[in-house]
């Protein structure tokens, strides 16, 4: 079967889901898609997309966490700056020593390997948190910040990811190159999206001037412009994830306040593409995790593994990953900022894992170096793949228990909503026969902005 009917049966799997969706309400769409990708792989005609880590990154993770950049309000950062950076640098590193030396004792493989699984698995994945909170009415303060975190905290894992490897192939690693290592990457990649989100709409200001206003065409560059900022910075040694989220940020802070006629037909453009590619995206990712699974399974077992030892490690490991995070943000995120106990608890239960962290566990090396064979790394595979799934089905499961019999506030969204219809009906007053145009265009626009609120109100 080839590589593009293999795409068509997946996206066909996408659509499926949501049919699925249907029946078991009460079931998240990722446990949907994982599970239709799973048994499209047990068919006999079934196939597995082969993908590098890298690709996989570029295809899927920088668009979406380009968007995500660009939503996330400046103002929302700023309010819970602080619990974000704990759990963005504090937590990912607190885990790394704690559950890097439990899974060392417990499955008793190499310190450095075990370091390295524990920070590929202490990030939270962005599109899973997204894909569950979404699902879930959380507090605002709970879902800012766990949004806010997964946005920006697989720089920190990957780079203690990054030197345990090289730690484990060449038997030491220094703490000064660490260090360097971590602000090299992060603050370059956060520099080159700020820069590229700046040259983008100097440039975009510079065409639109010259009469170039088809919105088809910028439509175009901004979907590139993840994934050149992206190439970019791998290219220049920087962290891409955290580029392509910086680009988001300052793309919204670039962006011309005053709409302009022209302006506002290209982010009815854009806004609508973009919906669209991210629905896509966000789908495929779990489809593809899926059909990973049989094969990592398969890989466990050749390799002579227990799967129910196998099992066990995955339950405890991810008890032991939701446990820290629940004392870490008890502990040091300061009263004033959340309410301690039910939304530490919510917090913990939010903090997912996703696809990027498997991809990322594919890209361990079979051979750590010219004699030694790593012959642990399908255990590793399994307990990954184990708690990523775990994790979601425990939040799917026990966040809206927990919410069920909480009054909730009117929701971020609600409040979105009743700002645009207030709007629509103050412009509509203020229609006149010279203004006419302008105020259908911004109807349209705003009338987009509601069907997307409502979408994701359907989706719960």
């Amino acid at each position: 079967m080839s590589t593009i009917e293999v795409i068509f049966i997946m996206l066909a799997l996408v659509l499926l889901s949501y049919v699925v969706k249907t029946f078991v309400g009460k079931i998240a769409v990722p446990l949907i898609q994982i599970a239709l990708g799973c048994i499209y792989t047990l068919l006999p005609f079934g196939e597995s997309l082969e993908m590098e880590t890298e690709i996989f990154m570029l295809i899927f993770i920088a668009p979406i966490l380009f968007m995500d950049g660009k939503k996330f309000k400046n103002k929302e950062f700023l309010d819970f700056q602080k619990p974000i950076l704990y759990l963005v640098l504090g937590l990912v590193l607190f885990n790394v020593i704690v559950v890097g030396y439990v899974i060392n004792l417990l499955l008793g493989i190499a310190l450095p390997m075990a370091i390295a699984l524990a920070a590929v698995l202490s990030p939270t994945d962005a599109v899973a948190v997204k894909a569950i909170s979404g699902n879930i009415k959380l507090p605002h303060s709970v879902s800012t910040i766990v949004e806010g975190e997964s946005m920006l905290n697989d720089a920190t894992g990957l780079v203690a990811f990054n030197f345990a490897i090289i730690a484990q192939m060449t038997g030491h690693v220094a703490m000064g190159d660490l260090a360097v290592s971590f602000v090299y990457i992060a603050f370059g990649g956060l520099l080159l999206g700020v820069a590229a989100a700046y040259a983008f709409s100097f440039c975009a200001k510079v065409l639109r001037a010259k009469g170039i206003n088809e919105p088809a065409f910028f439509t175009l560059i901004q979907i590139l412009l993840p994934f050149v900022v992206f190439l970019a910075a791998e290219w220049l040694g920087f962290s891409g994830i955290l580029a392509v989220v910086a680009c988001g940020r300052a793309f919204a802070m670039f962006s011309p306040k005053l709409m302009t006629l022209a302006e506002a037909n290209i982010r009815i453009s854009s806004r609508g593409t973009w919906h669209t590619l991210l629905f896509i995206l966000n789908g495929l990712v779990f489809v593809l995790l899926g059909m990973e699974l049989p094969f990592i399974f398969e890989g466990a077992l050749a390799a002579g593994f227990n799967l129910l030892h196998g099992s066990i490690y995955v339950v405890l490991i991810t008890l032991l990953l939701m446990t820290t995070r629940f004392i870490w943000v008890y502990l040091f995120i300061d009263s004033k900022e959340i309410d301690r106990g039910k939304n530490a608890i919510l917090i913990s239960l939010s903090g997912v894992r996703g696809a990027l962290t498997l991809a990322v566990c594919l890209s361990i090396p079979f051979i750590l170096n010219e004699s030694q064979v790593f012959v642990e790394r399908s255990l590793l595979l399994f307990i990954s793949s184990g708690v990523i799934i775990l994790s979601i089905v425990i939040a799917n499961i026990f966040l809206p228990l927990i919410m069920r019999n909480s009054k909730a506030s009117l929701s971020k969204e609600g409040a979105e909503k009743a700002v645009i219809k207030a709007s629509l009906k103050s412009i509509e007053e203020a229609r006149t026969k010279r203004n006419g145009k302008t105020v259908e265009l911004l109807k349209r626009y705003l009338l987009f902005l509601l069907a997307d609120l409502e979408h994701k109100d359907r989706k719960d």
